[in-house]
């Protein structure tokens, strides 16, 4: 199984996230996933596609470049 996560673009420091962005983003992701064939678990944002026999999971995570900023310092201690 192949699992790929795909996350918004976020925003360096003294930027707020765009909240418009992200939507039109997501808005994108899954009419590339529909047009790939792939399929929606509910009204989540993992998506799941066979290819050739091969199991591969698409997730969408939006994320704020700053959470995930913070989320590697904190790792790092």
């Amino acid at each position: 199984m192949l699992t790929l996560v795909f996350k918004t673009k976020g925003y360096g420091k003294d930027v707020d996230y765009d909240r418009n962005k992200g939507d039109r983003n997501f808005e994108d992701f899954c009419d590339f996933m529909q047009a790939i064939g792939a399929n929606r678990e509910g009204q989540s944002n993992v998506w799941n596609l066979n290819f050739k026999g091969q199991e591969i999971t698409f997730i969408y995570a939006d994320i704020e470049f700053q959470n995930l900023y913070a989320e590697n310092q904190l790792s790092d201690m």
